[in-house]
């Protein structure tokens, strides 16, 4: 008896491939041929590329080949082989209706001798699936001796010898590349989002710190901010606390004499209580905005003096000063409005799930839009739905926590906004629409391949045949592109089917113009909600000082919309598109 793993690696290649003519001396020798291919690739060290199948329920057809398989190769291991010469080198290539090797099918450099004129064939051809998923491949033989690290056998069937002629995929590097510096953004977008927390917290307990050093920061702060704002435009109204510290000309304090110590006015106690009620009563009147302001520029370090916290000099101390005036920068804190946005930590946040997706997809598909590419190497418009969906809904919610977590000074469940019942909605239809959608595709898959959802009482493996009106009744099967490269954007918009793949389905390009105006405008809610987060809002958030308490809710119509959209999508996926070819009277002469 031959080899068991032999007869595996044989078995795996061949059992789903019968000889076109029914003839058993073709089916043999295709046994044979593979055979002669598995005993090299045992000698080579090759052997890893072959599928390998157990054997099949006894007392059934597949078992009286298996047991044909075994015993042909067992002939060939042995040295017993009676036919003809077995080759030293084969290729079991797809064919099309002309008996042409097919071109678009990803063809490796070690069988690209069959497209030579005079390559040697026998004409022997081979059939699987049924249906309209039958494919017929045609067996090419070589005596010609492969090159070193060739494989002797490529199959176009099972996809032997393509993966180990395959071309390494050019953008490994820049994806990963792309996927480090994604992850790097959104590192850099969450801590920015903390930070802005943590800087905003910070400057709310400042205004009722007993500490006298930070009382004296504090002070110095509002002068210093009273001092630009009237140098910007001296014309303006002087506002009361700015003259407690200033005077009615504005005059920065001078130190006492041999010290360096300013020199307050009495009123400037006043201040330190003022500031206190501020935090109290959280009224941004013309008083609070001021000492307000002073406090967020102390706690992001923007500040022409030395605090108590900068007077450290320890490297710690520089490194969050230096972050603190970058995030200062960034969020808008160094303005004069005494407010910050939080639309660049959300934007890079988004930027850093966005960039790893693409990083993804050129990793594995060698696509930007790789993880939009489904098993049949077409563009999934439920993937790239859940994508969109994933990034700008995902993205914001990120940004929003985040700053919670730093504002609350701790990683706490109430730091977690809401999730308006709109939005769950949205992400829900989204994530289940691919797997209402997988299972509907399935009914319009070949059965040889796949369990159906459909009931075959006549066991008939055909799908034209099963008798049912819609599910798969009357499919024409569904459209698969041989290669990953070969997927385009545009068949977001092209029916799945052989009978419209090349044809707009009109309730695709409905759900993708409802999908972008939904998703656009829910990024603008964002946009609106972190662009400015004032002095009055901050000091209102009590008893826990939480500012986001839910992402913008769209409100019930955006989520019916969205269902509405998803449900005739895939109502108009469920449907059959018959070929119109197949029920066409032919034309009488004459007419």
């Amino acid at each position: 008896m031959a080899n068991e793993d032999l007869v595996a690696m044989v078995w795996g290649e061949t059992r789903a491939l019968k000889a076109q003519n029914g003839s058993a001396e073709t089916q043999n020798r295709l046994y044979g041929v593979i055979g002669a291919m598995a005993v090299d690739a045992k000698r080579r060290g090759l052997d890893r590329f072959f599928r390998r199948a157990g054997p099949p329920a006894a007392l059934t057809d597949l078992a009286r080949d298996y047991q044909q398989v075994a015993e042909t190769t067992d002939a060939v291991e042995a040295g017993r082989w009676s036919g003809d010469a077995l080759p030293k080198r084969a290729v079991l290539w797809e064919i099309t209706a002309d008996k042409l090797p097919r071109l678009d099918s990803g063809m490796p450099a070690a069988a690209r001798w069959i497209l030579q004129p005079g390559a040697n064939n026998r004409e022997q051809d081979y059939e699987s699936g049924t249906g309209s998923f039958k494919r017929t491949f045609r067996l090419y033989e070589s005596m010609e001796v492969p090159q070193a690290g060739d494989p002797a056998f490529v199959s176009a069937a099972s996809g032997n010898g393509m993966t180990a002629a395959a071309n390494a995929n050019p953008y490994s590097k820049w994806a990963w590349i792309l996927g480090i510096a994604a992850v790097v953004v959104f590192i850099l977008g969450g801590t920015m989002s903390i930070w802005s927390g943590r800087a905003l917290h910070g400057a709310r307990e400042l205004l009722v710190s007993q500490d006298p050093q930070r009382q004296s920061d504090l002070v110095h702060q509002i002068a210093q901010v009273c001092l630009d704002q009237y140098q910007v435009a001296p014309t303006n109204v002087k506002r009361t606390i700015c003259t407690k510290l200033l005077g009615d000309n504005y005059e920065m304090p001078k130190p006492a004499q041999g010290t360096t110590d300013l020199k307050w006015p009495d009123a400037a106690q006043s201040v330190v209580t003022q500031a206190a009620e501020c935090a109290d009563k959280g009224e941004p009147k013309e008083i609070c905005a001021t000492i307000w302001q002073a406090a967020l520029a102390i706690r992001y370090g923007d500040t022409k003096f030395p605090t108590k916290d900068s007077r450290t000099g320890s490297w710690r101390a520089a490194i969050l000063s230096a972050f603190g005036s970058l995030s200062a920068w960034l969020t808008g804190a160094s303005n004069d409005g005494g407010s910050i946005s939080m639309l660049v930590p959300m934007l890079a946040l988004i930027a850093g799930i966005a960039g790893l997706t693409i990083a993804l997809g050129l990793g594995t598909k060698q696509r930007m839009a790789g993880v939009w590419i489904d098993d049949r190497n077409r563009v999934s418009l439920s993937r790239a739905q859940i994508t969109l969906w994933t990034i700008v809904a995902l993205g914001g919610y990120a940004a929003m926590a985040l700053f919670n977590i730093g504002m609350m000074g701790q990683s706490s469940l109430a730091a977690f906004p809401t999730m308006p019942t709109a939005i769950a909605a949205a992400l829900g239809i989204a994530a289940s629409s691919p797997m209402l959608s997988a299972l509907i595709l399935d009914t319009k898959k070949d059965p040889a391949q796949t369990h159906s959802l459909v009931f075959d009482p006549a066991g008939t493996p055909d799908v034209a045949n099963r008798g049912v009106t819609f599910l798969g009744g009357s499919s024409t099967g569904l459209d698969v592109k041989p290669d990953s490269r070969l997927a385009s954007l545009a068949d977001i918009f092209m029916g799945e089917e052989n009978a419209n793949a090349s044809t707009v389905d009109l309730s695709r390009l409905q759900n993708v113009v409802i999908t972008l105006t939904l998703v656009l405008g829910y990024f603008a809610l964002l946009v609106e909600q972190m662009r400015d987060i004032g002095a009055g809002a901050v000091l209102k958030a009590t008893p826990l000082p939480r500012y986001f308490l839910e992402l913008p809710d769209p409100g019930t119509t955006f989520a019916s919309l969205l269902l509405v959209s998803h449900a005739a999508y895939l109502a108009a996926k469920a449907y059959d598109n018959k070929d119109p070819n197949k029920d066409a009277k032919p034309k009488q002469d004459g007419h």
